[in-house]
């Protein structure tokens, strides 16, 4: 998300296929609108 909004992207959402919840990937794009899935 960083990277687009470098380049002057407007970043809207993320998308993922699974959400590995013990690395805290959502915590870490909480600014973010951010939709998995499958959650493991």
């Amino acid at each position: 998300c960083k990277l687009v909004e470098k380049l002057e992207g407007e970043v809207i959402g993320c998308a993922f296929v699974i959400d590995l919840t013990y690395l805290g990937g959502k915590e870490r794009l909480k600014e973010y609108d951010v939709y998995t899935l499958i959650e493991y």
